[in-house]
């Protein structure tokens, strides 16, 4: 059943990431992944150079978060084996 927002509590966090290539290549851009509950990570942010962005979650959920890198020349981050930051609204 779709979830009306404006209905719903709903909670505005600021999130803020970032990137470093040890190997002087460049971060080429960055990938930042959700997961609302225990769920499957979805891509909140896709493909890009910011530092910082606004997520919407509802009350009562859990998220939790982290993000890959990728660097000028190819190489990708792995996705690491737990998350960055877990946080409940």
């Amino acid at each position: 059943m779709p979830v009306d927002l404006e209905a719903a509590s709903v909670g505005l966090l600021t999130l803020q990431w970032s990137a470093d290539d040890g190997s002087g290549a460049g971060v080429n851009a960055i990938d930042v992944y959700v997961s609302d509950n225990g769920g499957p990570p979805v891509l909140f942010q896709d493909n890009t150079l910011l530092t910082a962005a606004t997520f919407t979650g509802l009350a009562g959920h859990t998220y939790s978060f982290y993000s890959v890198a990728s660097d000028s020349v190819g190489n990708v981050e792995a996705a690491p084996p737990g998350f960055d930051a877990v946080t409940t609204i």
